[in-house]
Formats: C-alpha cells, structure tokens, sequence
C-alpha cells in the first residue's frame, strides 16, 4: 500500500521509488568511459535498477549515453 491507500508498482520508474526499493545506490568512479559502462552493466544484470556515473569519471557524458540505453524504462537490463 502507497501512502495514500493506492498500491505501489513495483517496476515504478519514479527515480524516489527506484531508489527506495534498491536500498542501496551504487556510485562508480572510474578511471573512463568503458569502464564505467563495464561497470554499470554488469550491476544492471545483477538486478541494479540505479546506478550512479560520478561526474569525475573522465568521460561521463558519454558513459551515462551509452549506459541509458541498456536499460528498460524500469533500470532492468534489455
């Protein structure tokens, strides 16, 4: 039950409800890009629905690029 009486999804892709049903966030700090998307896809397939890129991670921008998509609308892998 939601706090409003209503039922939660459970696959909700509200970032709050991903966050609150992971209990956990990881952060990567990566020396570049691939291994950041290394990384992130390797904790999507362990079930991660978050992962965080950190933004010293030289290369960010196109890591979270090219980890987005690996991704259903619900953080499951594809």
């Amino acid at each position: 039950m939601g706090r409003r009486g209503g039922s939660e999804d459970p696959l909700s892709s509200h970032p709050y409800a991903v966050l609150a049903a992971q209990r956990l966030l990881p952060v990567l700090r990566n020396a570049g890009a691939d291994a950041a998307v290394r990384a992130a896809t390797v904790l999507l397939a362990a079930g991660c629905r978050a992962v965080e890129l950190a933004t010293s991670t030289p290369g960010r921008p196109a890591a979270v690029a090219r980890t987005v998509p690996l991704a259903d609308g619900h953080g499951r892998p594809r």
